[in-house]
């Protein structure tokens, strides 16, 4: 009963911190959350091309399509999203804090209220760091089985989350790469675990990783005609970094679009990507003259 009542309690309290934040903030908007909503637009009108972005990943626009089709307000469609990824961060922590054990009833809910905050303050504008966290936790939870080495399944989920993972964001592509491999080895090390079914393991989880991440990747791959799982670390060094152009440069209109911020890509990273600038533009500037 302890358990799920924790749980119960931590996801009322979440609710009853998300539900006013999220009234309060309904008609908050930020560039990114621009961007996110035109990328799930064009998935709905079916300009594929268009919504395959080496900056944007696709997760949170994938979400919110289905609302977007049905009239939903874009907008309203992504905090709801977001509040409910939220909850399953929650149910992440929670799990954790299971499978760790040992932690005082009282500590493990003030863990958790704090979880509950932190999330609320992140939900309450158009960034998919929720989602992104809310998988990694729920990854976790999956790496911590008592069962990692003993069934597949455990190994399946925690590939899969982290492959979830890189669809919200990026950064979690060479942080599964990182961690899975040497997190198996240390597991094994620690619980006298053979190396055959260590190896096992870390194959069952890559696999798993990959085939839900590479499909994207060779996409984005494909269409900006470079190997890579994403642009995102090379655009923000060019706007952070060396200064290659001015943030004034990011709000330019563009055809077919609404500034250079949907596609930062055709700034940042001119020699990988002038290519294909020419084909995603042209294409743009077509459909949006339509």
């Amino acid at each position: 009963m302890r358990r799920w009542s924790l749980l119960a309690i931590a996801l009322a309290v979440y609710a009853a911190l998300e539900l006013p934040a999220a009234l309060a903030n309904a008609d908050r908007i930020n560039p990114d959350a621009v961007c996110y909503l035109r990328n799930a637009l064009y998935w709905t009108q079916g300009r594929f091309l268009d919504a395959i972005s080496g900056y944007w990943s696709p997760l949170l626009s994938w979400c919110v399509a289905p609302l977007l089709a049905t009239g939903d307000d874009g907008l309203h469609a992504a905090y709801l999203v977001l509040g409910l990824w939220g909850a399953v961060l929650v149910f992440g922590a929670w799990l954790v804090l299971e499978r760790l054990g040992g932690m005082p009833v009282w500590l493990a809910g003030v863990t958790l209220a704090l979880v509950a905050e932190s999330t609320v303050t992140w939900s309450v504008a158009a960034f998919p760091d929720v989602i992104l966290a809310a998988c990694l936790m729920l990854y976790a939870a999956a790496v911590l089985s008592p069962r990692l080495f003993e069934m597949r399944r455990p190994a399946l989920w925690a590939g899969a989350l982290a492959g979830i993972a890189y669809l919200a964001k990026a950064y979690a592509f060479p942080f599964f790469l990182v961690h899975w491999p040497l997190t198996v080895a240390l597991f094994a090390w620690w619980r006298g675990v053979p190396r055959q079914r260590a190896v096992a393991t870390a194959l069952t989880g890559a696999l798993a990783f990959g085939a839900i991440a590479l499909p994207w990747a060779a996409l984005v791959s494909w269409k900006f005609e470079t190997p890579t799982y994403g642009l995102a670390g090379r655009i923000n060094h060019a706007i952070i970094g060396p200064n290659d152009f001015t943030r004034d440069e990011l709000w330019e209109p563009v055809p077919g679009r609404v500034t250079v911020w949907e596609i930062p890509e055709t700034r940042a990273a001119p020699g990988r990507c002038s290519t294909s600038r020419r084909r995603s533009g042209t294409r743009s500037a077509i459909r949006g003259a339509r």
